[in-house]
């Protein structure tokens, strides 16, 4: 094997970990709910919470999502699509451009995921609670759209 060929195959799997990883960032907090005059973090939520919906009593702190669902879908989506192209299923270039497209979809909704969390805790305290990033949907967002530049990478060498 020549060594550029283990050098595209060894940029495929570092893409493949940190999307991996960005997908694992599903249990990690990612949404908190803090009080707009104290910085007081009244709760935090991770994926699965910001996702499925978690409840404090009666009171739904955070509910369904689709978006942020999709979220966490976009990269095992671009980790399926690499899992085939590594599989040598496709030589076209086409699964790594959406694989890329995927990720940094991905790598946006990460960073609005205060957004799509739907929060009945914080619509009932209104302008005394908002929501924000966690360190969860920074780090996804930041694995997702450096398995997309390495991707990216991995086509611009694999042209040469």
């Amino acid at each position: 094997m020549t060594k550029k060929k283990q050098t595209i195959n060894l940029y495929y799997c570092l893409a493949v970990v940190l999307s991996l990883v960005a997908i694992c960032m599903i249990f990690v907090p990612n949404v908190k709910i803090v009080g707009t005059l104290s910085d007081a973090v009244h709760y935090t939520g991770n994926g699965i919470s910001t996702v499925f919906g978690m409840k404090d009593g009666s009171l739904s702190v955070f509910s369904f999502s689709v978006l942020s669902l999709l979220t966490y879908l976009l990269p095992l989506c671009a980790l399926i699509l690499m899992a085939l192209k590594m599989a040598k299923v496709s030589k076209s270039n086409l699964l790594d451009i959406i694989s890329i497209v995927l990720l940094v979809v991905s790598a946006v909704f990460f960073f609005i995921a205060p957004s799509f969390a739907i929060s009945e805790y914080a619509n009932t305290l209104g302008s005394l609670a908002s929501k924000k990033l966690a360190i969860g949907a920074i780090l996804g967002g930041v694995f997702s759209a450096l398995s997309a530049v390495i991707l990216c990478l991995n086509l611009v060498l694999k042209k040469k």
